[in-house]
């Protein structure tokens, strides 16, 4: 709890993570005996399932929906219980080498600028090979760009109630 980052902002429940820090030393023992049992029947609580979405205005015109970024603030108790079950798996996962080696998002050490240049040094690769007819046919470089700024048109309409209050 206390390598938590300190802030404000808080999911439905009104509980920020900076609170939780403060109070620490008073809400270790349920928070641990919370997380525990969940782990240990497997289930989550459904108020740790909720999030209170906002909407970020980028830019452009402020009437245009689409101008706006989402983001959902989940509970502060939810994060606890997801950092904890993430540091488990990746630990079982990390241990027994079952992470592929162009898996690069979320693990330490590792980057999007990684990713880059693995791609492009495929894709010189492939060129190379193509350029002295040594390249093999069943070889294949693929890449996959995709434009996420109009995400926010697939969020649920209930989402979109958030926005007009």
């Amino acid at each position: 709890m206390n390598k938590a980052k300190a802030k404000k902002s808080a999911g439905h429940d009104d509980i920020s993570t900076f609170y939780l820090k403060k109070l620490s030393s008073v809400v270790c023992y349920p928070v641990s005996k919370l997380v525990n049992v969940s782990i240990g029947t497997g289930t989550v609580p459904n108020s740790m399932k909720i999030a209170k979405d906002i909407y970020i205005f980028k830019s452009k015109d402020p009437i245009d929906f689409t101008n706006y970024r989402p983001i959902s603030l989940f509970s502060a108790l939810s994060k606890i219980l997801e950092r904890v079950i993430f540091k488990r798996v990746y630990k079982v996962l990390t241990l027994n080498n079952a992470l592929n080696t162009s898996q690069y998002a979320f693990r330490c050490g590792h980057s999007t600028v990684h990713a880059i240049t693995e791609f492009v040094q495929h894709v010189i690769g492939a060129i190379d090979g193509w350029m002295n007819q040594a390249y093999s046919r069943r070889s294949t470089t693929h890449g996959h760009i995709t434009d996420w700024t109009r995400l926010v048109l697939v969020r649920p309409a209930v989402s979109l109630i958030v926005l007009a209050h």
